[in-house]
This record gives C-alpha cells, structure tokens and sequence, in this order.
C-alpha cells in the first residue's frame, strides 16, 4: 500500500493506493475513519480492479484546509476525486457514513458510479424496534451547539490507546478479531491526529450533517429510489450503530438489489473478518463486471450494426442523387429509362407463368382484375408511342 497527496480542485486530498488493473474501485471509510480501516481488504480486492482508498475532508491525513467536512462537501470530495483521479467512473464500497456518502453520490452522479456495495452503511432509524440509548444521548450532543465540543474535549483526555480501544468495543462484535498490524495502523493514525482542533471540528461538521439528512427519512428514501446502478448489501446482525433492521428497511425498498447479513459481524466486517466479507463482495464484482462487459459488447455491435446501415443509406443516396443529376443533364435518356421501369414487373409475370408460381396463373380466375391488367399493359403501350417520335410517326401511317 502506498500513499499520495493530491490537491484538487477543492483543496488537498490523501489517499492510498493498494494497485491492482482492471475497472477502478475507490474504498470509502466511515465517521472517525480513515484509509486504514480497509487494509485488510483493499490488497485482496486489487487482485481484480485497480483500488484507491480516499481520506474525506478533515479525516486521516487529509486536512480539512478551511473546508466544510458536511455530507455534500464530502461528496463533492469524492465526485471530483473520482473524475481527476479515478477516470471519470469507478465502483465505490462505503462503510458506515461512506456507505451513505455512495448512495448520496450514486443518486445525484449515476453516470460516475459503475457498482456500489454499502457495508454497513449509515441508515434511517427503522420503523419499529428501540433506540440505543446511549447511543441516542451521545450524538445529540453532537448536535447541540457548546456540548458536541465539550464531547470532544473529553475526547481529548483520553490516551490515543483508548479511545481506539473504546472505538473499537463499539464497532465491533469481536474486537480482539482485528489483525495486529491493522490494529497497530490505527493506533498510529489517533497518535498523529489525537488533540487536533481541526479534526474536532471535522468530526463535529459530519456527525452533525449525518443527523440531520437521516432525520429526513422521505428524502433520503427518495435519492435511494434514484440510484441505477448494481448495489449489494452487506451488514451485520450484531451491528449497535445501525441496527439490521433498518438495513432490512432498505432492502425492502429496493428488492432488486442484492443483499447479505452476517450473523456474527458488527459495524465493521472489513474489520472484524476480511474472508467473510471478501467471499461476498468479490464474486458479486466478478458478475457485475462480466455482465457489464456483455452488455459493452452487445452496444458495440449494435452501434457497428448501426454505423453499416447508415454506410448503406449514404450509398443509396449517393445511387439516388447519381440517377437525378442524369435526369438533369440527359432528359430523353432520363424519360426512356423511367417508362421502361414498368416492364420488369410484366416480363417477370410472364416468366414465372411459365412454372406455375406466378401472380397472374394465381389471379387467373378473376375477370376483373385480367381486365385492368390489359387496360395496365395498354397504358404502358400508349406511353410508350409518346415517348418515341419514330413510333409516333409509323402509327400515324
């Protein structure tokens, strides 16, 4: 995994580069998260696309740099990383409020998201069934002027060691599941932003932001509505931030997306047991892609297909506008090869006759139509002695 520092049209942006070809992937982390929280995943996924993990706006070693750390900052953040980093489209994977921040970004830039997976994401409260209370207390301070700051300041006097091990009791079912190295990862990242106001700040912008556009449960709904791309589903059963019931609410709304709940997982499966995890999302990726390259395959037929049609009606243009330019400039020639045009249609008749599968054996039967059918070949007859002066001479003998 490396990392890189990359200033965007918006400011300074940092990310991590677990390599790999194939479509882009960009991983996207939660509240309080960073890069680090898919380290255990992104090299595995490199395997098959080309994976960036992204740090939003005052999170992990990206600064907030005077900007606003809200959902839509965050998702222009990421809107334009995509565009300038990333080709202009990628499948995003969001946990938590990244998983919010891609339903956000596949809703209002359908035309940037290949393919979504929300682990865990950031959901309305459900329909039926208690709130955590504890849970509840603590993020309206977040909400109240004055006391979301003397949360972080309490924050503050904790040694970085435990408050991610505080984190981590809360996110996942299992916390003693973390690798080591991954453990240590995160350590190293609340050492270096432990006592930051301007992360304070960023913590504070988001959490607030997130309330509020859960709090308006119909228009959340709305932009889910909206979303075209493939989406899977994954959380866990054991989850205290996001209960699965209100994933189960989600999935209801959209049955035709795929969906897969871990019976033993919390918050954080990428965290908590990488397999499980991988052994979801990575053969969902394999079908999404095979489909959408047949699909790729089908349009590039159906515009080469298109592209030989029109080839052909130019041609025939070009035949057509040939035949009047002769009109033009050859006027008797013109007018003999236009009353000579209807005798094919009468030779053929005669023709086919010959071996019983012609129009005139099968019409033989009715008087009227042999009748207009003489008075046709007369007419053509007629024309004829118009259209030549020698005839027209010989007949007035």
């Amino acid at each position: 995994m490396r990392t890189h520092l990359v200033n965007l049209g918006s400011g300074p942006v940092h990310y991590a580069d677990f390599g790999g070809d194939g479509y882009p992937l960009l991983l996207i982390h939660g509240l309080g998260g960073a890069h680090v929280n898919w380290m255990s995943v992104g090299g595995r996924l490199a395997r098959g696309h080309r994976v960036l993990a992204v740090d939003l706006i005052g999170f992990g070693l990206t600064p907030r740099a005077g900007r606003m750390a809200s959902l839509e900052s965050n998702r222009d953040h990421i809107d334009r990383f995509i565009t300038e980093v990333m080709g202009g489209r990628a499948t995003l994977v969001g946990n938590s409020m990244g998983g919010l921040l891609t339903i956000l970004e596949a809703a209002a830039r359908p035309e940037h998201v290949r393919a979504a997976v929300l682990v865990d994401p950031a959901l309305p409260r459900p329909r039926r069934g208690a709130p955590n209370p504890l849970l509840s207390a603590l993020f309206l301070s977040f909400l109240t002027p004055g006391v979301g700051e003397v949360a972080m300041r309490t924050r503050h006097a904790m040694a970085p060691e435990k408050l991610v091990e505080r984190t981590l009791a809360l996110v996942a079912r299992d916390p003693g599941s973390v690798a080591g190295e991954v453990l240590e990862a995160h350590l190293e990242m609340a050492r270096r932003r432990h006592g930051s106001r301007d992360a304070d700040r960023a913590f504070l912008q988001a959490s607030r932001s997130l309330l509020v556009t859960l709090a308006l449960k119909a228009r959340f709904y709305e932009k889910v509505r909206k979303i075209t791309c493939p989406t899977l589903l994954v959380h866990g059963a054991h989850d205290q931030l996001v209960p699965v019931k209100a994933a189960r609410e989600l999935a209801a709304i959209r049955p035709d997306w795929s969906v897969h709940i871990f019976d033993d997982l919390g918050h954080v499966p990428q965290l908590e047991d990488p397999a499980a995890l991988l052994s979801v999302v990575e053969p969902w990726l394999d079908g999404v892609r095979v489909s959408q390259d047949r699909r790729s395959v089908g349009r590039a037929a159906d515009q080469e297909s298109k592209a030989a049609e029109d080839e052909d009606e130019q041609e025939q243009d070009e035949d057509t506008q040939g035949e009047v330019d002769i009109a033009r400039d050859h006027p008797d020639q013109s007018q003999a090869g236009a009353l000579l045009a209807g005798l094919p249609d009468l030779a053929a008749g005669e023709v086919a006759g010959d071996d019983g599968g012609d129009r005139t054996h099968d019409r033989k039967g009715d008087p009227a139509e042999d009748s207009a059918d003489q008075a046709d070949e007369g007419e053509g007859v007629r024309l004829l002695d118009r259209g030549d002066p020698a005839r027209r001479r010989r007949s007035t003998r």
